[in-house]
């Protein structure tokens, strides 16, 4: 889009030096590793994420063994996509089946 901007307005980089490059490298020099979460932190990431939304008698130990493999990433995009559901077909609660649904969904 820029190639055929055809304003007076110049967009410039900066001149690069040594300060520009070693700011640039201070910002990326730690790799941070996200581990899968164990049954624990499933449960915790679960109960956060549905901390806005009604779940009507959690079982929480069988969603969690459901859910081990999943990144909290896609922990949190299979609680979105539950609660999404519920708010398409005019539900105000989820149960563990519409959790159980999307966990699975989520690893496929």
């Amino acid at each position: 889009m820029l190639e055929r901007d055809e304003s007076t307005v110049s967009l410039l980089p900066p001149p690069p030096s040594s300060s520009t490059r070693y700011a640039l490298f201070r910002r990326f020099d730690d790799v941070i590793e996200y581990g899968l979460p164990n049954r624990t932190q499933i449960i915790e990431v679960l109960k956060f994420k549905l901390s806005s939304f009604k779940i009507v008698k959690p079982v929480w130990a069988n969603l969690a063994e459901i859910a081990e493999g999943l990144s909290h990433a896609e922990l949190t995009r299979a609680v979105q996509d539950a609660i999404k559901d519920a708010v398409i077909h005019d539900r105000n609660t989820l149960t563990s089946a519409d959790l159980q649904k999307m966990l699975e969904k989520g690893k496929l």
